[in-house]
């Protein structure tokens, strides 16, 4: 049945993971991501992993639509991980930071998304520009990310430079910082870069 349209991802990840503040609570947020043409399909819990149970129930939902993308289990942190990999690939073994993950503040789950993406790609080392990573996407077919949240001004921002569909509409910009995966630099939001449209990009 080919590949959910934008709006039918945006859904189920929220399906999957229920709406971020549905609760009341500021619990984190989480998000999925693929890459067309490729087997994997990302996914992401903030400040977590993906448990076997979420696993299951990603599967059974997605396989329940019979679209493209088998999403069996494998192991995460094997060596031989490639795009090619049919797996439920969860992002957080795969976002790419000098940061130890207790100072992971401001990592929200499109840009570990994006991150775990461009290493899986082997994309590191080629991006020094929006333009540049906009011109990798394509050429590997496009991408489409979605949160259970409404995506903040930066993240909407840098995936609108760079081609990457996600559903909804941008929101605001964070409360305290937001992390630039290609750069792996953090904005707090008192640096005066936080005011640009993609912070550490004009």
């Amino acid at each position: 049945m080919g590949i959910p349209t934008l709006s039918e991802f945006g859904e189920f990840v929220t399906g999957v993971f229920g709406s971020r503040g549905s609760s009341g609570s500021q619990e984190a947020t989480a998000g999925m991501g693929f890459i067309r043409g490729q087997c994997g399909l990302y996914a992401v819990i903030q400040k977590g992993l993906i448990s076997d149970d979420k696993y299951k129930s990603i599967d059974k939902e997605w396989r329940k639509k019979g679209w493209d993308l088998d999403i069996n289990r494998v192991s995460l942190l094997s060596a031989d991980l490639t795009p090619d990999n049919s797996a439920l690939i969860d992002s957080s073994h795969l976002t790419m930071s000098t940061k130890k993950k207790g100072e992971w503040t401001g990592f929200h789950a499109e840009m570990m998304i994006l991150s775990a993406m461009m290493n899986a790609n082997g994309w590191r080392g080629q991006i020094n520009s929006l333009n540049d990573l906009k011109a990798l996407v394509r050429q590997a077919g496009g991408a489409m990310i979605a949160a259970n949240a409404t995506t903040c001004k930066h993240c909407g921002n840098l995936m609108t430079r760079a081609g990457i569909e996600f559903p909804g509409k941008i929101g605001n910009a964070s409360l305290t910082a937001w992390w630039n995966p290609i750069l792996d630099k953090t904005f707090p939001q008192a640096d005066q870069e936080f005011a640009k449209s993609v912070p550490g990009f004009s």
